[in-house]
């Protein structure tokens, strides 16, 4: 059986990383013992209140959609404009299930339509099933890539979390990582855009233990907003990571869900209920 730690860690990609990388300039929620500076850097509040946030991430001074994510009906599940991978299956309308709980198991789900990442709302509901365990793993991820296409089917299953080979950003939730790292379930900010998801160690993450939270089979409400400088990602309405970026570069691509299992360690993943904001693109999507 492996072992457990009540601490923090960033990996990814087989490196872990103390604390962050010099990629954020500050973030809350990472202990003091690995020498970081949890400072908040208001991006939350910005985001609460609908304002602009900051241009460095390429609004270009454009006005703001009236509304917010919450503002949102979630996005139809039978929705055309979904591109299934994979493993992944749908359950009528109900919630789609990125991987079933079985060994070496991989899944994908995109949306279709082509995005500016400029700055953007999303949120969503997850369940890891059955409540995580020693024998849990490996887990899933909420991406926006850098591509000219929705990512195909070539994903790797185990440690990658279902990431593909191509360069994007994601929110990553780790269960499992090697006996020779902390091991703990973790919730990872990771950027991929001068390498492959599957490959990035840009990253800084808390311990959802520490958070207030447990993967006990119960859906899980995520909410994830960027301003264009500053990343803000709740539980609810429960701050769990606030990162101000250095040097953000807005790109075109496509958004979606991943999702893996390994060859020992197994567990369903499955989301419902997502909703996507474009504060200065296109509001809600439908």
């Amino acid at each position: 059986m492996r072992s457990r730690e009540l601490s923090l860690v960033a990996v990814l990609g087989g490196i872990a990383l103390p604390g962050g990388c010099s990629l954020f300039t500050s973030f809350t929620g990472l202990s003091d013992e690995y020498g970081t500076s949890a400072t908040s850097t208001g991006g939350a509040s910005n985001q609460e209140t609908g304002g602009t946030g900051g241009t460095a991430g390429g609004t270009g001074g454009r006005p703001r959609i009236e509304g917010n994510v919450k503002t949102c009906d979630p996005v139809s599940l039978l929705s055309p404009s979904w591109a299934i991978r994979t493993d992944t299956v749908q359950l009528a309308n109900q919630y789609f299930v990125l991987t079933q709980n079985a060994k070496a198991r991989t899944g994908g789900l995109w949306w279709k339509d082509e995005a500016t990442f400029d700055a953007f709302e999303v949120s969503f509901e997850f369940r890891i099933s059955p409540t995580w365990n020693s024998f849990s793993g490996s887990g899933f991820t909420f991406a926006w890539t850098k591509t000219s296409a929705p990512p195909g089917d070539n994903y790797s299953y185990g440690r990658t979390l279902g990431l593909p080979q191509v360069p994007g950003w994601a929110l990553a939730l780790d269960t499992a990582v090697p006996a020779t790292f902390p091991f703990i379930p973790k919730m990872l900010l990771v950027d991929g855009t001068s390498t492959a998801l599957a490959n990035s160690t840009q990253v800084i993450g808390v311990s959802i233990a520490d958070k207030g939270f447990a993967l006990d089979a119960n859906w899980v409400s995520i909410r994830l907003t960027f301003d264009g400088n500053n990343f803000s990602i709740y539980q609810t309405d429960d701050i769990l990571i606030s990162a101000t970026v250095n040097g953000y570069k807005p790109f075109s691509g496509y958004w979606g869900f991943t999702a893996s299992t390994d060859n020992l360690y197994t567990e369903q993943h499955a989301i419902r209920n997502v909703r996507m904001f474009f504060p200065y693109n296109t509001g809600c999507i439908k």
